[in-house]
């Protein structure tokens, strides 16, 4: 019995299998060069990432609660409301590291995954889902059981309206594949103990019934 207790908490201390997993963004928004910063916390309002002819610059900002473990791969899907348009198909949407909520900040960090524009718009009301490069991975492995600030920025050139009125719809949300941590020590120590307690209660109870049986 004791044996079988103890295999059973070994598999318990194991990492987790492989699993993909959607996490909305806690936040989003954006930073135009002419009217500041906005953000929601559920959906962007009216964003153009790359250059508007009236309102300058704007780079879009997403805020992801990354939970702890070991990730094999990652992706950012992002909504688009479908009203998108580019002049230039080279014109790339790239996601960084940002640094701070800033327009400066949304692109200070290196390139964690891109699309070009003109994939991206693909007519209807969907998601455009972004793959993480090797740096991308890496950071976001990096900040295991933080918060992640993902920059929005177009480069190349051209004009998009990338994100719109969500209406309820998470903005974005990131699908991570990978593994959760095994349980620290100290925990294990706990599940053995309550399993071993629970051993000896029923050896007990098995002593008890044989006495009076």
């Amino acid at each position: 019995m004791i044996r079988k207790i103890l295999l059973g908490a070994a598999l318990l201390a194991a990492p987790a299998a492989a699993q993909a997993t959607d996490i909305p963004v806690s936040g989003a928004g954006w930073c135009s060069a002419n009217f500041g910063c906005n953000s929601t916390t559920t959906s962007i309002s009216n964003t153009f990432a790359g250059v508007d002819e009236d309102a300058g610059e704007f780079r879009d900002f997403f805020a992801v609660a990354v939970p702890l473990g070991t990730f094999t791969s990652a992706s950012l899907s992002i909504w688009n409301d479908g009203l998108n348009w580019t002049d230039n198909g080279a014109a790339v949407y790239g996601l960084h590291a940002a640094t701070g909520i800033s327009l400066d900040g949304l692109a200070a960090g290196p390139v964690l995954g891109s699309v070009l524009l003109g994939d991206a718009d693909t007519g209807d009301s969907h998601y455009v889902t972004i793959a993480l490069n090797d740096a991308g991975l890496a950071a976001l492995n990096g900040a295991a059981g933080s918060t992640f600030l993902f920059g929005g920025v177009v480069t190349g050139g051209g004009h998009l309206e990338f994100a719109g009125y969500t209406d309820g719809t998470p903005a974005a949300y990131l699908t991570i594949n990978g593994t959760s941590p095994a349980p620290e020590p100290a925990s294990w120590a706990m599940m053995i103990g309550g399993f071993g307690a629970i051993g000896a209660a029923m050896r007990r109870r098995q002593r008890t019934a044989i006495a009076f049986g």
